[in-house]
């Protein structure tokens, strides 16, 4: 791989790189030892390569957060399957907007599923719901099938939790708000505009 973008930089008359940043994948840590290399046959290779391979810092707060995450307890996992109950058809989804509606929540947007991979999808997962808080919980004492279905999630220790309480609202916002920083940071440092 490392003589494929050598070979690109130079056809791109690219012959000067201070660094390359990548993520942490074990293959990437190879092929900048690699270009290492073909920088120091050329003369090229600015202070010995020793800031050559830079991590990717988005990456790296990807890693973290993603770990967090695996620590917050049940709330999120309700809100995560009120989500899915509501979004497995167009008809809940409808009822979910009339509720939102009847709670003064006028807004088009409509709820958000995470993605396992994506802790960013998490954040606006979470953002919505705390956005449309009122409307969720107006879904969740009118519609029998969500109190049923949120019934089967299992505290850290193996117990059925109920719906949805007030403490749960709480820990939900306080994680949003802890998100909202690090979702924020990424943005910031994922530019494609900009040198980040």
């Amino acid at each position: 791989m490392a003589n494929e973008i050598s070979k690109c930089l130079r056809d791109w008359g690219i012959d000067k790189i201070f660094t390359i940043t990548v993520d942490n994948a074990s293959s990437n840590d190879v092929t900048v030892k690699e270009l290492a290399k073909i920088f120091t046959k050329r003369g090229t290779n600015f202070m010995n390569g020793q800031h050559l391979h830079v991590r990717c810092m988005a990456h790296i707060i990807n890693l973290i957060v993603q770990d967090g995450l695996k620590m917050t307890g049940v709330s999120i996992e309700k809100v995560r399957k009120a989500v899915k109950y509501i979004r497995q058809s167009p008809a809940r989804c409808k009822r979910f907007q009339e509720y939102c509606e009847d709670v003064d929540i006028n807004s088009k947007k409509s709820l958000c599923l995470d993605v396992s991979t994506r802790w960013n999808s998490t954040y606006l997962m979470l953002n919505r719901a705390v956005e449309c808080e009122n409307g969720l919980m107006s879904y969740v004492y009118r519609d029998i099938g969500l109190s049923h279905y949120l019934r089967f999630i299992e505290d850290e220790e193996g117990t059925i939790v109920c719906a949805f309480s007030s403490d749960d609202w709480d820990h939900v916002k306080k994680i949003t708000n802890f998100l909202q920083i690090f979702y924020d940071l990424t943005k910031e440092v994922s530019g494609s505009l900009y040198v980040t």
